[in-house]
């Protein structure tokens, strides 16, 4: 039988080699650590009325609403279902304590909302009540061939596409072409002025 010898000699590690290997390293842990822990997209998760679980969580509260009685976790509902419970949208008028802990604030026509989950909240008796959704008109922007199209001294519901931001004096424009769009609030609804500036 025939003897193999083998030689190990050691690796001297340089700079280069280190900041390579460390780079590994960091990109390796940063990579484990987002797929699995972000907490900051947990309260991100879809909302999905209808799907059935077998257990509340522990620390739900219990809400009575005219006789019925709705379980909250957190900004989801639940009520009583034959194999558990099932999450379900809050009916309009249900009052909670306490908002859920990723709300979001919203004003519209000098009201304030909540709004979790698409359930929308309004502050009144030392707590939140449950109420429609506010009806928000959202302008859009449209497509518009030329400038030719606008006339000058004439409201719009929405800009062109192309248009820019520009500040001119301190004031907010919207520049098109060489047609200028100033904003303005009528009714709780902003509308765009068409000017010429010199």
């Amino acid at each position: 039988m025939k003897q193999i010898t083998v030689k190990l000699t050691p690796i001297k590690l340089n700079t280069i080699n280190l900041t390579v290997l460390l780079a590994v390293f960091l990109t390796l842990t940063m990579l484990s650590s987002n797929a699995f822990a972000n907490p900051q997209n947990v309260h991100n998760k879809h909302h999905k009325p209808g799907k059935v679980i077998h257990h509340i969580p522990s620390n739900s509260v219990s809400v009575r609403f005219n006789g019925a009685v709705f379980n909250t976790h957190n900004g989801t509902y639940y009520r009583k279902h034959s194999r558990g419970y099932r999450e379900v949208m809050p009916p309009r008028g249900l009052h909670i304590r306490s908002l859920p802990r990723y709300h979001s604030r919203l004003r519209h026509r000098n009201n304030t909302y909540y709004t979790y989950q698409n359930v929308y909240y309004i502050a009144e008796n030392n707590g939140y009540t449950v109420v429609d959704t506010p009806k928000i008109q959202v302008n859009r922007a449209i497509k518009v061939n030329n400038s030719n199209n606008y006339k000058l001294g004439l409201f719009y519901d929405s800009l062109p596409t192309a248009a820019k931001p520009v500040t001119i004096s301190s004031v907010q424009y919207f520049k098109y072409d060489d047609i200028y769009f100033l904003p303005q609030v009528s009714d709780d609804v902003i509308k765009y002025l068409a000017v010429k500036l010199n």
